[in-house]
């Protein structure tokens, strides 16, 4: 933040800037590097102070004076700016685009960058890059310096610096500049991933399987080696292809006995039902004569399983009564697991 003395200094700078600049074709040195910035200070620290006094006294005669001051200072920022931008725009094309071999730059003051805005240094680099890239699209060497006696212009790495530039005093070594020089450009090419197909992937995943996010051995066997002591059943990696395992005996049966139940519910009210007794239950009176096994599910599934007794749904932590054969082949597909009392 500036004070209102400073403030007035920095108007008076820039109005005796314009009148500096009118009738010159070089730039003028600027009081400070940061000449546009602090300017910018000055207007917006006006701004504040406008505002403030239309909210307390409103449109009063002080609010028009502080107005038509910032009027004034943005007329000579604009008139200033032109003009330096204009003068700055003559020097670049003047000495990157002469007329003849012999053509020197007689008159021609190098510019002192340390009197000078900083951002005005950058517009006039970026000038010379423009002026530069015309030279080389009209073949401009060629045609002022003639066929086979153009100048060659060495090329350098990108980052060398001129030993002009450890030099304070304008103009550099020879007073006349540093002698031209042509940059490397970097060009940097999107990656393309090489052409790899499954198995080379898969074999330069185990190679190294120390630096792959996907584990080299399968999980159930990773849990098997965590918790030995456990009787946790393996995890199967499918367990869609489980069902396709299971044994015909036991689906038939349990499709014989869902018809049978279809049909008993198809039956009239006043058809009597014999209620099956608890002696169902035992291996003389079971249908295919097997035995119970007691097993607990560690797999949940989503779709019931059918089995003599009809459809059960698998969660979880359940506890089940269950014919040998299909106790034994949840056990296998990783469902279930033996809970003998």
């Amino acid at each position: 933040m500036i004070d209102a003395a400073m403030a007035k200094a920095i108007e008076d700078q820039l109005y005796s800037l314009q009148r500096q600049q009118v009738d010159r074709n070089n730039p003028i040195s600027l009081p400070r590097q940061d000449f546009w910035i602090e300017v910018n200070k000055v207007l917006n620290m006006h701004e504040e102070n406008l505002n403030s006094i239309l909210q307390n006294e409103g449109h009063s005669q002080k609010a028009v004076t502080l107005t038509r001051r910032i009027s004034n200072i943005r007329r000579a920022i604009a008139d200033l700016a032109r003009k330096r931008l204009v003068t700055f725009l003559h020097h670049t094309v003047t000495s990157n685009l002469r007329g003849s071999a012999t053509d020197a730059k007689a008159g021609l003051t190098p510019i002192d960058w340390t009197r000078h805005d900083t951002h005005e240094r950058e517009f006039t680099d970026g000038l010379k890059q423009l002026i530069k890239k015309f030279r080389m699209n009209v073949n401009w060497d060629e045609m002022i310096y003639g066929s086979g006696n153009a100048p060659i212009i060495p090329v350098v790495p990108a980052g060398t610096t001129q030993l002009d530039s450890f030099v304070a005093k304008p103009g550099g070594l020879t007073g006349s500049g540093p002698p031209p020089i042509e940059l490397e450009e970097r060009t940097e090419q999107a990656y393309q991933e090489p052409e790899m197909d499954e198995e080379d992937r898969i074999a330069l995943m185990d190679a190294f399987p120390e630096v792959n996010d996907i584990p080299s051995e399968p999980y159930y066997q990773q849990i098997e080696q965590e918790s030995p002591a456990k009787n946790v059943a393996p995890r199967p990696m499918d367990t869609g292809v489980a069902w396709e395992l299971a044994p015909e005996t036991n689906n038939t049966g349990a499709m014989v006995k869902a018809e049978s139940d279809e049909l008993n519910e198809n039956q009239p009210n006043d058809t009597t039902v014999d209620e099956p007794t608890e002696q169902s239950d035992s291996p003389a009176n079971n249908g295919l004569g097997n035995t119970l096994t007691r097993i607990r599910i560690i797999l949940s599934q989503e779709e019931p399983v059918l089995t003599e007794e009809g459809e059960i749904n698998l969660q979880e932590g359940d506890v089940h009564m269950l014919d040998v054969d299909t106790a034994d082949w949840l056990i296998e597909a990783g469902v279930a697991e033996s809970a003998a009392l």
